[in-house]
């Protein structure tokens, strides 16, 4: 049996009376069930002496927060897998790259009578701590993370974002927070939530394709298997700034702004949704843009209950774009292959 099977360390309690006393103590768990009494036990004494550590040293919250985002991220990130491979969840990052059309239509109505009746110049909860993030992050998300990823064949020439950019600097710096989002930055901020999807997904996919070589017998001995928990460490800790700017997004203002905008308030929301009968272009999309491994589509296809989506009255050959595809001829292979089997926790230091 390979080194880390036979030899797993359960999660220790108390973990962050362990980080007040040893500051580059650092817990992120290979796997966590907490379907098993063991596994929810330290699971939720974890966040007990989380809460108590966070409230009894406010100077150290800072550093409780990152430290407790990378457990849960470590802990949690095969829920946010199989979220992003879902076939809906695909068809939504899908609709984002394929229907800026749409929301150029509407970027005009922005402040007039005929667009949302909103004010579109308010900022509301989660503004500030989204802008605030992306301003500290302003070099490494603007010009190396979002050009990584943006494809150059529905973005030519390849859009700098410098309109938003500039919009966060002067609200931060200036306090000018009444522009972030105009007719000016609209289209600056569809193709950064766009790209900051597609980061948090890769990186998930890349979690995943380090942690199965965890759960193999291929390590077998300690020094093989150090060097695969330091490479899934790196793994976690990659992405811990897309999926903390994919967090703040969704629960910004600006977002809810945003698909007002790009909806017209709500007027072509059905359009936009994903539908059952682009499910197969939804899982080619995944592996061309990284999320799903490039071996396989993705969920299986049992039935149009599948992933929680119903099956809708449009043709089974109509898809996203007026594509063609036949489901009924290609099967879909299961990406979700995670170990369901019960196993204890096992933390890296």
């Amino acid at each position: 049996m390979a080194y880390g099977q036979r030899r797993c360390l359960v999660l220790r309690s108390r973990v962050s009376r362990y980080i007040s006393c040893h500051p580059s103590y650092l817990i992120v768990v290979i796997s966590l069930d907490v379907k098993s009494p063991e596994g929810l036990a330290n699971h939720a004494e974890t966040l007990s002496d989380y809460l108590y550590e966070y409230g009894g040293y406010p100077s150290l919250r800072g550093d409780y927060s990152v430290r407790f985002f990378e457990y849960l991220l470590s802990a949690c990130w095969p829920k946010l897998h199989r979220r992003f491979c879902s076939w809906q969840g695909l068809g939504f990052i899908r609709t984002l790259e394929e229907r800026v059309d749409l929301l150029k239509e509407h970027i005009d109505m922005i402040g007039t009578s005929a667009g949302p009746h909103e004010s579109f110049s308010d900022r509301g909860p989660g503004d500030r701590t989204l802008v605030h993030l992306l301003y500290a992050n302003r070099d490494n998300v603007f010009e190396s993370m979002v050009p990584s990823v943006l494809p150059l064949e529905i973005c030519q020439p390849l859009p700098s974002l410098n309109n938003l950019r500039e919009a966060i600097v002067n609200a931060v710096e200036k306090g000018e927070w009444r522009d972030l989002y105009t007719g000016k930055t609209a289209l600056d901020f569809h193709y950064l939530v766009y790209a900051i999807f597609l980061l948090a997904g890769q990186a998930i996919r890349k979690i995943k394709d380090h942690s199965k070589p965890l759960k193999q017998t291929g390590a077998t001995n300690k020094a093989s298997y150090d060097s695969l928990v330091k490479e899934f460490k790196k793994q976690i800790l990659a992405a811990v700034l897309p999926m903390k700017l994919l967090q703040y997004v969704l629960s910004s203002t600006i977002f809810k702004k945003h698909v007002h905008v790009w909806t017209n308030d709500g007027a072509y929301l059905s359009e936009l949704l994903p539908k059952w009968s682009q499910k197969r272009n939804n899982m080619r999309f995944g592996k061309k843009r990284g999320i799903l491994a490039t071996s396989k589509d993705g969920p299986s296809e049992e039935g149009p209950n599948d992933g929680g989506g119903d099956m809708p009255e449009e043709s089974p050959t109509s898809g996203l774009g007026g594509e063609n595809v036949d489901i009924s001829k290609e099967g879909c292979e299961d990406d979700g292959d995670e170990d369901h089997a019960p196993e204890v926790c096992k933390p890296i230091y």
